[in-house]
């Protein structure tokens, strides 16, 4: 994933249980991990989590981002 770099130098805070801010460069982004949201556009245009859901997943300890993903990235077998 491209976006886990990015994800690094972030800072995530806990505005109640499903929203979490995300600091960055002094621009502030609304992570939604229920919804798979991010106020940047890219988790919803990508359907995969953005750099900010990924420092969000992380904050938390969850290494899997599969859940997080759209279904249309699975690898299915034929």
């Amino acid at each position: 994933m491209s976006n886990l770099p990015r994800s690094e130098l972030k800072q995530v805070v806990a505005s109640s249980e499903f929203i979490l801010l995300v600091y960055e460069s002094g621009r502030r982004y609304i992570v939604r991990l229920e919804r798979k949201t991010c106020n940047c556009g890219r988790f919803q245009l990508d359907a995969i989590p953005c750099a900010h859901a990924i420092a969000v997943l992380k904050s938390k300890n969850i290494t899997d981002m599969h859940p997080h993903c759209s279904d249309y990235y699975i690898a299915v077998k034929i």
